[in-house]
């Protein structure tokens, strides 16, 4: 079993350094990560860590200027993807792992190596979730969850009624791609992928936004080695 909790602080440090350099350089990103990795006899989660923290200078500035505060959704149409935003609020609640990213995002790490599942606590992610945004007053919300996940049809229908308890207009729906579907509509996109990120014109980190107060002990500043 891979623990989730353990990252080498000081070791990451160099690590992130060096594979930051490396693509920067020009140097494609799974050869860099090998050397790096080999280099330092990092661990399956830290190696998860720079794969998913370290991009190169302008790739990071591209991404970060896609990025909308969540204090900016007022009276706008937000778009969900589903399952990536309650993933990173639950690993906050199960205290795991945060990276604050190069690109400004805040992931996760044990998303990467657990299949999502419908289970008790992700419900109360997403109760966080619609909590927050009733306080942040988006003029609708939609959210699109992965047909593909087992009970993301009961949970689509669940979140519907979760959306009118909390007085917000929008909807919910199972699709067999949510990135597809979200980058089809029209609106602010919240998620942390990073082909959506890609693809969209406008992205807010609306699950780092929401992890970060939940679990800030368990957020570690890729950015500032």
């Amino acid at each position: 079993m891979i623990d989730m909790t353990v990252l080498r602080v000081g070791l990451l440090r160099e690590a992130v350094v060096d594979y930051r350099f490396l693509l920067n350089r020009g140097y494609r990103r799974e050869p860099a990560l090998n050397m790096v990795t080999s280099r330092y006899q990092l661990s399956t989660v830290e190696r998860m860590a720079l794969l998913r923290g370290v991009m190169s200078l302008n790739e990071a500035e591209s991404r970060r200027s896609k990025l909308v505060r969540p204090e900016m959704v007022k009276g706008r149409r937000v778009i969900i993807d589903g399952f990536n935003v309650l993933m990173t609020i639950r690993a906050a609640l199960l205290r795991r792992p945060l990276i604050l990213c190069d690109d400004g995002f805040i992931r996760d790490i044990s998303s990467a190596f657990e299949k999502v599942k419908v289970t008790a606590s992700l419900y109360t992610a997403l109760e966080i979730m619609l909590f927050s945004l009733k306080r942040l007053k988006p003029a609708n919300v939609t959210v699109f969850f992965d047909s593909g996940v087992s009970k993301s049809g009961l949970f689509a229908a669940y979140t519907r009624r979760c959306l009118l308890r909390y007085g917000l207009t929008g909807g919910s729906v199972a699709v067999k791609k949510a990135d597809v579907a979200t980058l089809s509509v029209k609106g602010l996109v919240a998620s942390s992928d990073a082909v959506i990120i890609l693809r969209s014109y406008e992205v807010t980190d609306l699950g780092g936004w929401i992890a970060s107060k939940i679990a800030p002990e368990s957020l570690l500043d890729i950015g500032r080695f």
